[in-house]
């Protein structure tokens, strides 16, 4: 509910049935989740699973560690359980980020992966309630188009749109002169979705990298160079981590600039 469905053209994307079922057998998270009652109206569960799936599907499972405690609750904090308690929730998965290659499985593999053809935009959402746009460019060269051509319209550059869940109650958003008429995603765009560093010169974050990104970057660097571990501590409290997997640290930035606290 976090990404907006344009963003997923040319996507794959897992789903829970995807990774496990009834009819074709549950995945070792969803086991190890229902063996410590980790689950009552289940509600919540497809979430939890998903995201710990997400988690150890990220790394190498042949050559990587397990995720340390911290990390594995720390992942589950945008995920709300009202009526089974984190406890048994923390059990099951602590049992299973020991299990790396059994948890990851072969889901990833299995599912098919769209080619996205290079330099070709996606117009997407004409019909839509609001009649906005949606344009998905894979490069610089493709965006400058864009903007030239409905600059007399409302744009908004996105990359997460995960803000979208909490502008709608500040101050003057709901009115029909603040509603994006043109939607330009910028997730695919290379030439801003970059890392650099140097000895001297620090270190450049393109506009489109993620929060997680920046954090594991910087994370990394403080080792270094101590004066980046508060910064790293105050990311780590923007939102949690299925925002900050989607959010750019540039649209955080505008969000605030844009809806000063």
């Amino acid at each position: 509910c976090l990404v907006p469905i344009c963003s997923l053209d040319g996507v794959a994307v897992i789903t829970i049935e995807g990774i496990g079922s009834e009819s074709k057998g549950y995945h070792q998270l969803q086991e190890d989740l229902a063996s410590c009652d980790g689950s009552q109206c289940g509600y919540c569960s497809p979430g939890m699973v998903m995201n710990m799936y997400s988690l150890l599907s990220a790394g190498d499972s042949a050559n990587s560690q397990a995720p340390d405690i911290p990390t594995v609750e720390g992942r589950l904090q945008g995920n709300i359980c009202r009526c089974t308690g984190y406890r048994s929730i923390y059990s099951a998965f602590r049992k299973s980020v020991h299990r790396i290659p059994a948890a990851t499985a072969t889901a990833t593999a299995e599912a098919p992966v769209p080619s996205i053809s290079p330099s070709v935009l996606g117009q997407t959402a004409a019909d839509s309630p609001d009649k906005s746009l949606w344009f998905n460019p894979v490069s610089l060269a493709d965006v400058w188009p864009l903007l030239d051509k409905y600059g007399t319209n409302r744009i908004q550059l996105t990359v997460g749109g995960t803000s979208a869940g909490i502008v709608k109650y500040y101050s003057g958003f709901g009115s029909e002169a603040t509603q994006p008429q043109v939607y330009i995603n910028l997730r695919r765009v290379p030439e801003i979705n970059g890392i650099s560093s140097g000895d001297s010169s620090g270190v450049t974050f393109g506009a489109s990298v993620s929060l997680s990104t920046m954090i594991t970057t910087l994370a990394a660097l403080s080792t270094e160079h101590a004066n980046l571990q508060p910064l790293v501590r105050h990311l780590h409290l923007v939102a949690h981590w299925q925002v900050r997997d989607q959010a750019s640290w540039a649209g955080n930035v505008m969000v605030c600039k844009k809806y000063p606290a």
